[in-house]
């Protein structure tokens, strides 16, 4: 019952999202109970994402996508989405994701649209196991924002188009504190996430990262 009341919460975020921003009134996300109670995060990455430099990669400790993020965080864009597509599985939301990402550095409108649908359904059903609520709503705005903007971008100048754009800001979901991000290109925010997020420690800990902040405000 848990899981369904989860994935309604997330459906509904994401077709309240097309076109008005004021729906979100309410206040920023925050989990109802700790999705990592069984996950622990390896040394190695909380160390990475803290901003200390790591020199050794092969620990025991750390999860496949520690590893992969450890090794790969800094390669070019093109490298790194060609290696989450041939690695990830065909049916998973990281898979998903990357294509979303791809399709965005494509300029595939149309493809962005259709994958961002496809990722953020995955995204729901990935976190509703893990009641990680905040990362799934903050991926869920994300990729609506991409099926906005594409529909945006396809629609005719006589429509009211430009209705069809953001959700929520970044602040909304994850607190004042990150209002440095409301102003970031939703394309670079999910790119960064891709770089970075291992998903084994809270979404807010990957966002206010120093590798984070770099990747969405310096490279971009």
């Amino acid at each position: 019952m848990r899981a369904l009341q989860f994935w309604l919460l997330v459906f509904s975020i994401h077709l309240l999202g097309f076109g008005n921003s004021q729906l979100y009134a309410e206040s920023t996300v925050r989990n109802q109970r700790d999705p990592f109670v069984n996950l622990v995060a390896c040394s190695h990455y909380k160390n990475f994402l803290s901003g200390t430099v790591v020199r050794h990669l092969d620990k025991d400790d750390c999860h496949q996508l520690e590893k992969f993020t450890l090794t790969h965080f800094d390669s070019d864009i093109r490298v790194l989405l060609d290696l989450v597509l041939e690695h990830a599985s065909p049916d998973s939301a990281l898979f998903s994701i990357a294509h979303t990402a791809d399709n965005i550095a494509n300029k595939d409108v149309e493809g962005s649209y259709a994958s961002a649908q496809i990722a953020a359904r995955r995204v729901g059903q990935m976190m509703a196991s893990s009641f990680d609520e905040e990362r799934a709503v903050f991926y869920t705005k994300l990729l609506s924002d991409i099926q906005n903007q594409s529909v945006a971008a396809m629609c005719s100048s006589r429509f009211r188009c430009s209705d069809f754009r953001t959700t929520r800001k970044t602040s909304d979901i994850l607190g004042t504190a990150y209002e440095t991000f409301d102003s970031v290109e939703t394309g670079i925010l999910l790119t960064c996430l891709l770089r970075l997020d291992a998903f084994t420690v809270p979404i807010r800990e990957v966002v206010s990262s120093p590798h984070f902040r770099n990747c969405a405000l310096v490279r971009g």
